[in-house]
C-alpha cells in the first residue's frame, strides 16, 4: 500500500490530474503561433489557444510570437497570465521569434524577467 501510494505521487508530479486521468502520457512540448496584432479584439482567441494547449500539460510550451505586430495591454496581460497559469501547472513557457517591436513591448512590461526567449529575430 505504501509503494503505491510513493508511485502514485511520483507519478503525481509528471503528469497532472487531466494527464493521469485519462491515461495519456505528458507530451514534451506544445507549441502556439500568434500572429497579427494581439490586442483587445484578438486576446480572446489567442487565449482559447493558449488554455487548449496548457490543458495537454507539455513540459514546455512553447509560444511563437513570429506574425506578431503588436502587443497591447490585452496582449501583455493576456501573456503573463498565460505565464501565471503555466508556472502553477509546473509547465515552462518559452516565447520564440518575437520581432524587434513585441520585443521591445515585452520589455516595458517586464515580461522579459519571466519568460524565456530563444529564436530572436532583428530585423
Amino acid at each position: 500500500m505504501a509503494a503505491r501510494s510513493a508511485r502514485v505521487r511520483a507519478l503525481a508530479r509528471w503528469f497532472p490530474h487531466d494527464a493521469r486521468a485519462s491515461g495519456c502520457p505528458r507530451p514534451l512540448s506544445a507549441r502556439v503561433s500568434l500572429s497579427g496584432d494581439l490586442d483587445e479584439r484578438h486576446c480572446r482567441n489567442a487565449a482559447r489557444r493558449l488554455r487548449t494547449a496548457l490543458r495537454s500539460a507539455p513540459a514546455v510550451l512553447e509560444i511563437d510570437l513570429g506574425g506578431a505586430r503588436v502587443v497591447t495591454t490585452a496582449g501583455r496581460s493576456l501573456l503573463f497570465g498565460t505565464v501565471d497559469a503555466a508556472r502553477a501547472a509546473g509547465i515552462a513557457v518559452v516565447i520564440t521569434n518575437a520581432p524587434p517591436p513585441v520585443r521591445s513591448a515585452m520589455r516595458t512590461a517586464g515580461l522579459d524577467r519571466v519568460l524565456r526567449h530563444a529564436g530572436r529575430r532583428d530585423g
